[in-house]
């Protein structure tokens, strides 16, 4: 008979790609989060140099 345990593993199994799947899943969550808050600084910076900008011209 043959011993299970020592045959060769041939490929990944379900639950190698079900971990992969919620560590890409989780990096994924963090990369979005950490692109949205820069998406919403930059939307910041641009309003706060037209709003500069405004006041510059009528000052002027």
């Amino acid at each position: 008979m043959k011993n299970p345990l020592s045959r060769h593993q041939r490929g990944v199994s379900l639950v190698e790609v079900a971990i992969a799947s919620v560590i890409l899943g989780a990096c994924g969550t963090l990369l979005m989060g950490v692109i949205d808050r820069q998406a919403k600084v930059a939307s910041v910076e641009r309003s706060t140099t037209l709003v500069d900008r405004a006041h510059d011209a009528i000052l002027a």
